[in-house]
């Protein structure tokens, strides 16, 4: 090797360092189990109260719907799309974007599938740089059982599993006081 290359290959070895390391984070397994209900009034309004979750990185926690679920149904298939908030116990936000399906098959349980998106929008170890491309994704699969009573309010209990990805930001080093 010349002295030349040696030279270029130096500079092109710091370049790459210094660029892995401004973003220094990387994607991880990201794995859990959603559970909850949406109740839909007979006029349409839904209403998801906070379902209960356990996942990698947040452990238990809750995930909240706020007005970002719209669930949509024919007559052969139920869909529901939105943007939610993973609420770790810390308090740390992760936010993901979704989208779940499955078939109306004439029996009270519908089998759905799924996948989410991680979004910019969280907080604490979730508030991610908006400069991030690929913040995480993955595959949802579970089942919903829907219910209706006299007044022709529609229950659905769902439960789903996730598996994807996760960035992780590099942690942040407490600095002493001066």
């Amino acid at each position: 090797m010349t002295r030349r290359t040696a030279v270029a290959v130096m500079i092109g070895l710091v370049a790459w360092c210094g660029t892995t390391l401004l973003q220094a984070g990387h994607l991880v397994p990201y794995k859990g189990r959603i559970e909850g209900k949406v109740v839909i009034s007979a006029d349409g309004d839904v209403k998801a109260p906070p379902a209960r979750m356990i996942s990698s990185h947040l452990g238990k926690g809750i995930q909240v719907y706020d007005e970002t679920l719209e669930i949509t149904a024919t007559e052969t298939s139920l869909r529901a799309e939105g943007i939610s908030r993973s609420i770790a116990a810390n308090g740390d936000e992760l936010q993901i974007a979704f989208v779940l399906e499955g078939p109306l098959t004439g029996t009270e349980t519908v089998p759905y599938v799924g996948w989410y998106h991680v979004l910019p929008g969280g907080t604490g170890r979730f508030a991610y740089d908006r400069s991030l491309l690929d913040l995480g994704q993955g595959k949802l699969t579970g089942e919903a059982v829907i219910a209706v009573d006299a007044a022709g309010v529609i229950t659905l209990c769902f439960r789903h599993d996730f598996l994807g990805t996760l960035y992780l930001q590099p942690r942040r080093n407490k600095g002493v006081s001066q």
